[in-house]
C-alpha cells in the first residue's frame, strides 16, 4: 500500500487538465496533489513527450477581428479542418486583436481598438 500516492501520481498525470480540474473537488488528497508543484511539472513534461501532433493558429480575413481558428498540421504538412476556438472572454467586434505570444498550447493576445 505504501505505492498508492505513486500510483495515483501516474495516473493523474495522465489525464486531461479538463479531467484534473473536475477531479479537485473529490479527495483532500487528489486536490493536494494535483495543486503539488511537483505534478504540474511532470504533468507538463508528459504532455510535452506524448503530444507528436501540432495546431496551427489561423485567422480568417473574412472573420470579425476576434475569431481565431486551430487546425491540425501533421509531419506531411496536411492541414486538417479548421474548427474556430472558442475564447471565455469575448472582445467587441470592432476592435483589432494582436497575438502576443504561445508556450506548451497558452496562447495570449490583446485586443484594442484602433
Amino acid at each position: 500500500m505504501s505505492d498508492l500516492p505513486e500510483i495515483l501520481f501516474d495516473i493523474l498525470s495522465r489525464l486531461p487538465p479538463k479531467d484534473l480540474i473536475r477531479f479537485l473537488c473529490i479527495f483532500k488528497v487528489w486536490y493536494a496533489t494535483i495543486n503539488d508543484h511537483r505534478f504540474i511539472k511532470a504533468h507538463l513534461q508528459r504532455s510535452i513527450q506524448t503530444n507528436s501532433g501540432r495546431t496551427i493558429l489561423l485567422k480568417s480575413r473574412n472573420a470579425p477581428p476576434s475569431d481565431f481558428f486551430s487546425s491540425p498540421f501533421d509531419d506531411s504538412e496536411t492541414f486538417g479542418t479548421a474548427v474556430k476556438i472558442e475564447q471565455p472572454l469575448k472582445c467587441p467586434d470592432d476592435s483589432s486583436t494582436i497575438l502576443g505570444c504561445s508556450m506548451n498550447g497558452v496562447v495570449i493576445s490583446k485586443a484594442s481598438k484602433d
